[in-house]
């Protein structure tokens, strides 16, 4: 299912606005590693191919300011579709792992 808004998210059910911000800040920042950091290196090589194959296709894209404006937004698609699928999915893998462990504590 998708989540827009930290209020949807299941793992973060019973906190208040401030603690469903600071727990979900500390989740994304525990669950970067050299996984995700290689997947965010996989999304921009992918960027650069599309918009390499784009331009190729449509050689009145290949200079100016309609190249740079190409590169921007596929990036920006690109960055954005690694935020929602890659970070997101293991924030809530964080959560839903420290949140167990905190429930059995009682914390």
């Amino acid at each position: 299912m998708a989540y827009w808004q930290r209020s949807d998210i299941p793992e973060l059910d019973g906190l208040d606005l401030n603690g469903r911000q600071t727990l979900w800040s500390r989740a994304v920042a525990e669950s970067r590693s050299p996984w995700t950091a290689a997947l965010l290196l996989v999304f921009c090589v992918m960027g650069g191919g599309i918009v390499y194959l784009l331009t190729s296709l449509f050689p009145t894209l290949e200079s100016g300011w309609r190249h740079h404006l190409l590169f921007a937004c596929v990036m920006a698609l690109l960055l954005g579709s690694y935020n929602y699928f890659v970070t997101r999915f293991f924030a809530r893998r964080w959560l839903r792992a420290h949140r167990a462990a905190d429930m059995k504590t009682g914390v």
